[in-house]
């Protein structure tokens, strides 16, 4: 599980960061970003804003590449790692300038590959980039670890729930799963984000219960402001629908940092 969230961390929680995302915009993720800012403190923070800013630039850059016009060889990486280019990368992208300087050409150029490169040690040869990463990574587990705890509980008594309707036993435990962990002070804004992120238009458990919580915690949907007291309101939904509401404390001994994909080369 630890790999995933890392996974999910690094793949949608650090853009977020970027001064130039699309989605700092949005009131959810002004309020995740004001949560992580106090969890992780602001010189974490500040690393992350700077390096999500130097990924989104290589991805963009090796974007260019593909749609730029003229002749030669060019690199496409679909998924560029956290730590920048690995080596078949940068291999591959060297073998392009190559044979586009012997023809003349100026899809790729040697320019190109130095700012590139240039870009990648920026993130790889940095290890508060890491450093951040690890800490933002236990950061979102924090919220991942209370919900799969209200799940463990559900599965030694699942609990009644007479204002669920038809909600099946898997709808009615994902529900109560997310109640949990947006009811947890300081993680209550991430465990929204990461229900919205989870499949809110489609048919499944995880899908059906956001629709449910959209509609009682989050009318305006997930580009809404969800309010300053998301944390108070979820608690009384999950204490009007299941009875009381959780208590869920992550202990002290929880990991302060998360390990992360290992670099490839």
């Amino acid at each position: 599980m630890a790999e995933r969230v890392a996974e999910f961390a690094i793949a949608r929680i650090w853009p977020l960061f970027d001064p130039q995302s699309d989605e700092r915009s949005s009131p959810l993720t002004q309020r995740v970003l004001a949560d992580a800012r106090t969890a992780l403190g602001a010189e974490p923070v500040q690393v992350l804003a700077q390096s999500a800013a130097l990924h989104r630039e290589l991805e963009s850059l090796l974007v260019s590449f593909r749609v730029r016009r003229g002749c030669g060889s060019w690199v496409e990486v679909l998924n560029v790692p956290w730590h920048g280019l690995a080596l078949s990368s940068r291999q591959a992208l060297h073998r392009a300038v190559m044979r586009n300087e012997s023809k003349k050409c100026r899809k790729v150029t040697r320019a190109d590959e130095q700012h590139a490169l240039e870009l990648s040690a920026a993130l790889r040869n940095r290890p508060e980039v890491s450093d951040a990463l690890s800490r933002l990574s236990a950061w979102v587990v924090r919220a991942v670890a209370a919900h799969e705890a209200r799940h463990a509980a559900d599965l030694r008594g699942p609990r009644d729930c007479a204002s669920c309707g038809e909600l099946s036993y898997a709808q009615r435990s994902e529900l109560s799963a997310y109640l949990a962990a947006m009811g947890s002070p300081g993680m209550s804004y991430l465990a929204l984000y990461q229900a919205c992120e989870s499949g809110v238009h489609d048919g499944s458990a995880n899908g059906i219960a956001v629709r449910m919580l959209e509609s009682h915690l989050l009318p305006g949907g997930c580009q809404a402001d969800p309010g300053a007291d998301l944390t108070e309101r979820a608690r009384a939904l999950e204490k009007e629908l299941f009875g009381q509401a959780t208590t869920i404390r992550v202990p002290e001994s929880f990991p302060s940092r998360l390990p992360l994909p290992e670099p490839l080369e």
